[in-house]
């Protein structure tokens, strides 16, 4: 009688570890289908808006350029490097509050943000001259700046339009 028990005892713990078995392989497997899908749509980021796209820009920019940073020569990265990563993040957050404003103040961030942006394009000169950013990647930097005055510059206008 004993050992009956102990054989059932042993048949529902064979089921149970059965059951897990079972399921951690439909886990691996919908993993691996997912992993290996060619779906886009499964990993691909929201759609953007105006201000957001703008944020994606400059994050986008600021990510290029902390890479170039690290491969700067040691003294231009503890001095301009570093300066220009502030001023890129500086310049970022200015951009997420000038949503939230209105009216004078938010004309008044916007001109602070263009000031921002002036002096990193001023500051990214200064890298490729003393030879820290190569030729190719400080003109596709430049370019990306450019393309974020736009917008701001954009902004600006708009912002001067509802105050008058």
């Amino acid at each position: 009688m004993f050992s009956s028990r102990s054989s059932v005892k042993a048949r529902t713990s064979c089921l149970f570890s059965l059951s897990c078995l079972n399921s951690r392989q439909a886990v691996n497997k919908l993993a691996a289908e997912v992993i290996f899908s060619n779906k886009s749509w499964l990993l691909s980021p929201p759609p953007f808006q105006n201000s957001v796209g703008l944020i994606h820009k400059v994050s986008k920019c600021c990510l290029d350029l902390h890479k170039q940073i690290a491969k700067f020569p040691k003294p231009d990265r503890f001095t301009l490097g570093v300066r220009i990563e502030n001023l890129i993040l500086d310049l970022i957050e200015l951009i997420l509050l000038t949503k939230s404003k209105t009216g004078t103040s938010q004309l008044l961030i916007l001109n602070k943000a263009d000031l921002k942006l002036q002096t990193i394009k001023l500051m990214a000169r200064i890298a490729y001259e003393a030879k820290a950013i190569p030729t190719g990647t400080y003109a596709k930097d430049e370019e990306r700046l450019i393309e974020i005055g736009r917008i701001i510059g954009g902004w600006l206008k708009e912002a001067k339009t509802k105050e008058i």
